[in-house]
């Protein structure tokens, strides 16, 4: 039992310290998430809004103003309460102080907010401060679902209500009435026992409605996540089929027709070879990233398979940089375009050059076909074409003694730099 209440106690603890504590700082804080801090941050602008209204206008005997102190009070802690929450809803994610520095923290703010908003809204006044509930609620859905933890509501209830805390603010206002006369504590305690238990009845019903709907984001990213690993095995499997096998069983009915050489049985595995590695390449830009020697080593296997001898390649250091997506998609085409064009124009030397700029990144393949006029490509082909998906500008063909130098300026959206060992 000891164990339990422990336990129980540490959890506790762990909401207090906040969603900021338990969070992962390098993950994307998710729209539910943005949503409900969006939720608390008007919240407490609201009941702060409230307990102001009701100090300035309730009606009173006192000089109460705007320059007192549980006014000043308010006012200064304010944007304490809504720094987290305005972050979070803005989608900044990042990690807070240790959890007793958050614990402490966090105590003190609620202390001296709870004392002013009493002192400001005195007797049944201070239950117009009921939004503070739903804006517990949802710090405490938060936290609980950072920590992993899923308690239903009866139990939020049960355990605040048994918690020694409470227990205490029942003991002293039992003592409380036997010191003072019934009236005074009806008119003074027990409004503000009553708003407390409105904050938190309020907060139990915020934090079960919050999980709800953190449970069902969290189900269907799941499902999401197994449809998408499902068709992809589909897909494999499908692709597998159609094309590996198709190609391997080509193959073999050739081979046992007995109407091939070895030499051509070696270029239809060649083939082969190199459709493998073009999936394998795909497969690497749609993991989101990819080095530029991953995507010039297919075309340069293809072109050594076919008896072409390749000079010249680009230096480590500029081949092991790493680029997204979109730039790789874009340097695969130009690197398949612009080699496919010399092997097929009968080169049988050839050099890859790259250079990284800022925004853009150089592919520089040197060949020894005997060259040709730009003016030459035929509309539709794939050099016309990667031109007009590059822009003019940004391919350009060159002539030399035995063949052609072209360059193509692949713009680049992001780029990080990496070596062979991350």
């Amino acid at each position: 039992m000891s164990e339990a209440v422990a336990g129980t106690a540490d959890r506790w603890l762990a909401l207090l310290a906040g969603r900021n504590t338990w969070q992962d700082a390098e993950r994307d804080v998710d729209p539910v998430t943005r949503a409900l801090a969006l939720v608390q941050t008007v919240t407490i602008a609201g009941a702060v809004a409230s307990v102001l209204l009701v100090a300035t206008h309730r009606p009173s005997d006192s000089s109460d103003g705007w320059f007192t102190s549980p006014v000043i009070v308010l006012v200064a802690m304010t944007p304490a309460m809504l720094v987290g929450p305005i972050r979070t809803a803005l989608g900044h994610a990042s990690a807070s102080r240790s959890a007793t520095v958050n614990v402490l923290c966090r105590s003190a703010l609620g202390i001296l907010v709870s004392a002013a908003v009493f002192a400001l809204a005195p007797h049944w006044w201070a239950a117009l401060s009921w939004p503070i509930g739903l804006a517990l609620g949802c710090d405490a859905a938060l936290a609980a679902t950072a920590i992993g933890w899923h308690p239903k509501p009866i139990q939020w209830w049960t355990s605040i209500v048994l918690s020694p805390f409470h227990l205490g603010v029942i003991g002293g206002l039992a003592g409380s009435s036997l010191a003072r006369s019934q009236t005074s504590v009806l008119s003074t305690v027990l409004p503000i026992y009553g708003t407390l238990h409105i904050w938190l009845l309020i907060a139990c019903a915020a934090a079960y409605a919050s999980e709800r709907i953190l449970d069902r984001q969290q189900v269907l990213v799941e499902g999401t996540r197994s449809d998408t690993i499902r068709n992809e095995h589909r897909r494999s499997a499908h692709w597998l089929h159609d094309d590996i096998c198709a190609q391997l069983r080509l193959v073999t009915l050739k081979v046992q027709g007995g109407h091939l050489t070895v030499d051509q049985v070696g270029g239809l595995l060649d083939e082969l070879d190199f459709t493998l590695r073009l999936r394998q390449l795909d497969e690497l830009i749609e993991s989101g990233s990819v080095r530029l020697a991953e995507v010039l080593q297919p075309f340069l296997r293809n072109a050594q398979n076919a008896g072409v001898l390749v000079e010249r390649v680009p230096s480590y250091d500029i081949a092991s940089t790493e680029v997204d997506h979109d730039t790789g998609t874009t340097f695969r085409r130009a690197a398949a375009v612009i080699t496919s064009n010399a092997l097929n124009a009968g080169a049988t030397k050839l050099s890859f050059e790259i250079a990284v700029h800022e925004e853009h990144i150089d592919l520089v393949v040197i060949d020894d076909a005997g060259g040709f006029d730009p003016s030459d490509i035929t509309a539709g082909r794939g050099l016309w074409s990667l031109r007009h998906e590059l822009g003019p500008d940004n391919l350009h063909i060159e002539r030399h003694d035995t063949g052609s130098r072209v360059r193509a300026a692949v713009p680049r959206k992001q780029m990080l730099e990496h070596s062979w060992h991350t």
